[in-house]
């Protein structure tokens, strides 16, 4: 979807990290946008661009917040758009396992990268939405209830674009999200590895559609995970003490069924 309302406001500073950096904001028919600069030049330049854009008339897309000038002309695809023809096209190939793991993964990752914003559904009617009615090709016609029909309109219009994973920050955020189950504690190593290799093809797919220049899953190196720390139950380990007492009890019952042995 395509506004002219647009209002492009100041540079302002965020010190909020270590190394200050200057931030570009917008807005598209009344929804706010923003761009991070390292340096206040480069921020000066991207505004300048989006002034430009504004002043020649041209549109500017309401997903992602620029004008055809910077992005190229192509339509913005959101991650649930990529989701579903991802899996529509993979789909009649694929066998019930595999097909359960990528309606799986994406599920997972696509709730990840939304806009913020009121109203977001419970993570479980979400996830239902997706895994039952959204990504299936066999149940895309099924009838909605009205939680899921509103669960779908929600991640519809608060799916970022595909390209917001050109900013590393947010390739990380993925990537600690599908190590993660619904109560947020770590998932399973092999499902985490799963996963992830389900989401790398589909932002390989986003890359052949020309969306993405190149895989941004590539440019993380793995973090091997850490394995649990357990605590020890001091109720049912024995102390030094106890040790000793059960290594001369061993010793004598050792030297006792020997001389029965000869005896």
């Amino acid at each position: 979807m395509k506004s002219y309302r647009v209002v492009i406001w100041k540079l302002s500073i965020n010190r909020s990290a270590k190394k200050p950096t200057y931030l570009v904001r917008w807005s598209v028919d009344g929804e706010p946008f923003h761009e991070s600069h390292e340096t206040k030049a480069l921020a000066d330049r991207f505004r300048a661009k989006l002034l430009r854009a504004a002043d020649k008339g041209e549109p500017f897309d309401t997903v992602t917040g620029l004008p055809d000038s910077l992005r190229g002309g192509k339509a913005a695809l959101s991650f649930l758009d990529l989701a579903v023809k991802y899996v529509g096209a993979r789909w009649a190939e694929a066998s019930a396992k595999q097909r359960d793991s990528m309606t799986d993964a994406l599920a997972t990752v696509v709730p990840l990268l939304v806009k913020p914003g009121r109203g977001r559904p419970a993570p479980e009617v979400l996830r239902r939405a997706l895994r039952s009615y959204v990504l299936p090709v066999s149940r895309r016609e099924r009838e909605r209830p009205e939680e899921i029909a509103a669960a779908v309109r929600w991640i519809e219009k608060a799916s970022l674009p595909v390209g917001e994973l050109q900013e590393i920050a947010r390739v990380h955020e993925l990537i600690d999200g599908l190590g993660r189950r619904m109560d947020g504690k770590p998932a399973a190593t092999q499902t985490h590895r799963r996963r992830r290799a389900v989401v790398f093809n589909s932002l390989e797919y986003a890359v052949e559609l020309e969306h993405l220049q190149s895989n941004p899953l590539s440019r993380v190196r793995r973090k091997r995970g850490k394995r649990a720390v357990q605590e020890v139950d001091r109720r049912v380990v024995v102390n030094p003490r106890q040790a000793r007492e059960l290594l001369t009890a061993l010793t004598c019952v050792g030297g006792y069924s020997a001389r029965a042995a000869d005896g």
